[in-house]
């Protein structure tokens, strides 16, 4: 099994990803603060599960990046479920298709 990816480029900025218990409180298990290009992630998940979140705020960090955070969903939970969805798809993608991953980070 790799490392934990500690950052991530996105749209040419780089985000680190930092690996920290949440609360009950929090009610989450992963969180993007683009003011701060830091994306935290609960470790306390299955191992399928914590990829899934990775990818999940690695989505929301794209959309902000790109201007789209609130400005093309009705709302944050309209946000939520597309992000959601997205992630989990593809996570799915490339566990199933792993050559269809090392193909699309192939350099020419």
């Amino acid at each position: 099994m790799s490392d934990r990816p500690k950052s991530v480029r996105i749209n040419g900025e780089t985000f680190a990803i930092r690996y920290r218990r949440f609360t009950k409180k929090e009610e989450a298990v992963g969180q993007c603060l683009y003011d701060k290009s830091l994306i935290e992630v609960d470790p306390r998940q299955t191992h399928v599960n914590l990829r899934d979140t990775v990818l999940h705020e690695i989505l929301h960090a794209v959309l902000a990046k790109q201007g789209h955070t609130g400005s093309c969903f009705s709302d944050n939970e309209t946000e939520e479920r597309y992000v959601s969805a997205l992630a989990t798809g593809l996570a799915g993608v490339f566990q199933d298709n792993p050559d269809l991953a090392c193909w699309l980070i192939e350099q020419e």
